[in-house]
């Protein structure tokens, strides 16, 4: 037999090949075991020092020490670079201690727009470019942006809102307004803008237009804002009989009046000058100066009541009835809540001895009129009491705007179920 030959395999060898690949698994299985538990101490070790640095944040935020939050964040951020919470954190240690521009170009601009943050870090960019960095143009724009990034963002859109609102970019105003109704993203003072806008006083309207005048932006449109915001506060344009005349009172009016006319020759097509003055002299009864006023009234004035309103005014002094009646109507049509077009139009009938329909019109604006009185008592439009919610929602209501009475509708009840349950 030759020596080479093939052995047969005995039942030994057998088991003795079979075990060693199950014990070559074992020792793999072992291994991914204790490879996994590595990697998940690493893990919790991780989440256990990012947890104490939140600590640590918090803390030091609690008592506004905010160099200590700085150097939190800065190991917060080697840590873990893509944390939306510790850019915040570290955006606001930013602001306190005077670096506005690392700020916005280091933190806040680096969060994604895809993060449920995102929305609030552009509400807080523009914060700090309508404030310090004075750069308000901007910082119109990153609210705009913070609404485009989540439309259901109360946040975004009430601070947008009121940048309209004190800037008197009055279409825009009501835009938004109805924007955030459909998008539930309404607050009790969205329904202020929409419906009773011109109620609304800054008290530091004036102030703050001056200041963002001097960043050298849109210079026409702060020059106007500071003049509108200093009209409602001393109340030009209102009826002889809503304030209480001083001499005070009225040499500031008279200063007021000068300073319109003279910025109206430089911007003579602007609507919100052209607006404050219609009603300055309508309400002095000023025919030919109104008549004069409303030549200049530009294409750009197609959807604003008021200009109707005054047109209407103006029918109305010449005894031109039906063309008076036309225009109010076509006034309330562009905005069913201008109660002045509604008291007018009420005037109007009376006064061709349609008694009934003059009435239920009269009685429709005084609904504004009450709300205005309403609104004007209050400190802030931020939190409203329920009378003048229901106020809000009954107007809206008689007006047919359906959209607009069931979206407070729901807001009153959430409200109302809120104080309910806060209530021992």
């Amino acid at each position: 037999m030759a020596r080479n030959a093939r052995q047969p395999r005995t039942a030994a060898h057998t088991a003795e090949g079979d075990t060693k690949p199950k014990h070559n698994r074992g020792k793999i299985a072992a291994l991914l075991i204790i490879f996994a538990g590595v990697i998940l101490a690493v893990i919790l070790v991780r989440r256990y020092q990012l947890f104490q640095l939140h600590t640590v944040v918090q803390s030091a935020r609690a008592v506004q020490d905010w160099d200590q939050v700085a150097a939190a964040t800065n190991v917060w951020l080697d840590r873990d670079p893509d944390s939306p919470m510790a850019r915040m954190y570290a955006a606001e240690a930013a602001q306190h201690r005077g670096s506005f521009e690392q700020a916005i170009n280091h933190l806040l601009s680096q969060i994604p727009a895809t993060d449920p943050a995102a929305a609030h870090a552009k509400v807080q960019q523009a914060q700090l470019y309508l404030g310090p960095l004075n750069r308000p143009m901007i910082g119109e724009t990153k609210l705009k942006e913070a609404t485009q990034i989540n439309p259901r963002s109360t946040e975004a859109q009430r601070e947008l809102l009121r940048h309209y609102g004190i800037t008197a970019q009055r279409a825009k105003a009501l835009a938004q307004a109805r924007l955030a109704i459909e998008n539930e993203s309404d607050s009790p003072a969205t329904y202020v803008y929409l419906i009773s806008l011109d109620s609304i006083v800054y008290s530091t309207g004036k102030e703050t237009n001056a200041r963002w005048l001097e960043s050298g932006e849109n210079k026409e449109m702060f020059e106007v804002a500071m003049l509108v915001n200093e009209a409602r506060t001393i109340g030009l344009g209102e009826s002889a009989d809503a304030l209480v005349d001083t001499n005070q009172r009225q040499t500031e009016l008279a200063q007021l009046e000068n300073q319109l006319l003279l910025t109206l020759e430089r911007y003579p097509e602007n609507l919100e000058l052209l607006a404050i003055l219609l009603s300055t002299y309508s309400d002095r009864g000023d025919a030919q100066k109104v008549a004069k006023l409303l030549s200049q009234v530009p294409a750009s004035a197609a959807n604003d009541a008021r200009f109707f309103r005054y047109k209407g005014w103006l029918h109305r002094m010449r005894d031109e009835f039906a063309e008076a009646e036309r225009a109010f109507r076509q006034a309330i049509t562009k905005d069913p809540y201008d109660w002045k077009s509604q008291t007018q139009l009420a005037e109007t009938l009376r006064l061709q001895n349609r008694t009934s329909e003059a009435e239920s019109t009269l009685k429709i604006a005084s609904m504004g009129t009450q709300l205005r009185k309403s609104i004007l008592g209050l400190s802030t439009i931020e939190t409203l009491p329920m009378n003048v919610l229901e106020q809000l929602y009954q107007y809206a209501v008689t007006m047919n705007d359906q959209s607009v009475a069931d979206q407070l509708a729901i807001r009153i009840d959430q409200i109302s179920n809120a104080a309910t349950t806060a209530t021992p």
